[in-house]
């Protein structure tokens, strides 16, 4: 496997789309859309490091689940809820 380039992450982001709820961490795809510049050097360092260690930070692995009731279900069968774990 080759080194990452700067431009394959950049076509990735570009590829992303935005509007969406941010992660864990509150960063969204638009942020890192205006700030590409600045964050794709650390961004390729990153996952350089994780392709060379073979494992990601551990603020990487975590999520956050939410559950929410399914429209029109009731509330104590645990069938009535959908989950999402926004990353």
């Amino acid at each position: 496997m080759g080194q990452l380039q700067p431009e394959e992450v950049k076509l990735t982001l570009a590829c992303m789309l935005t509007g969406k709820a941010p992660g864990t961490d509150g960063l969204t795809v638009a942020f890192y859309k205006v700030y590409q510049d600045i964050l794709i050097p650390h961004l390729v360092t990153l996952f350089e490091e994780m392709a060379t260690d073979g494992s990601m930070p551990l603020s990487m692995r975590e999520a956050l689940l939410v559950v929410l009731l399914k429209p029109g279900k009731p509330v104590d069968h645990c069938s009535s809820y959908r989950h999402n774990c926004p990353l």
